[in-house]
């Protein structure tokens, strides 16, 4: 297996952005402003069934955790669940549910078997980040407890005007809104 000269040294960049701390909806936005082709666009027979469109968190979030990217085979991330259409009636048939199976579960192999894109030293590193790092002395007394009273998401924390502030993923903000936050405007 050789590397993509086109795609390839994207996911490097991913990876090395992720490193240095950028969250995975900001490389996303990156992408996006800077028209790289989604892995749907770069590649639409492999990817028959995505639009082809724009960079999804899910996509990049998908690549940032892909062991691959070190060189070695992954076995066992997915499986398929047959999954009845309705259990009262079984002559409905049933359909097929591709589910990721846990990390524990996946089979890795101990040699790399294609030249890697990333050390392993650098994935493992990005995989423990978390997806909103907290900088020192900065409490933030409501992070995990407040959701969105527009879409219902968590809101996350962010450092705005020296205070603590929270924020909805998709562009909602509590910035404006001095009194308790119950929803974000």
């Amino acid at each position: 297996m050789e590397a993509d000269p086109t795609t390839a040294p994207v996911v490097s960049w991913m990876l090395a952005q992720r490193r240095t701390g950028k969250s995975a909806a900001r490389i996303a936005r990156a992408l996006n402003d800077t028209a790289i082709p989604c892995p749907s666009a770069a590649d639409p027979d492999h990817n028959p069934h995505r639009s082809g469109g724009r960079w999804t968190l899910t996509a990049v979030s998908a690549i940032l955790a892909n062991p691959r990217y070190t060189g070695r085979q992954v076995w066992n991330r997915q499986r398929t669940d047959h999954e009845l259409l309705d259990p009262a009636n079984t002559a409905l048939g049933h359909r097929d549910i591709a589910r990721w199976n846990p990390p524990q579960d996946w089979i890795i192999s101990r040699h790399q078997a294609h030249p890697a894109l990333v050390s392993e030293a650098d994935f493992v590193a990005v995989q423990g980040m978390r997806a909103t790092a907290t900088a020192p002395g900065r409490t933030y007394l409501l992070a995990g407890l407040l959701h969105c009273g527009v879409c219902g998401r968590r809101m996350d924390s962010c450092w705005s005007h020296d205070r603590p502030a929270y924020r909805c993923r998709h562009g909602r903000t509590s910035v404006a809104n001095d009194s308790v936050i119950s929803s974000c405007r």
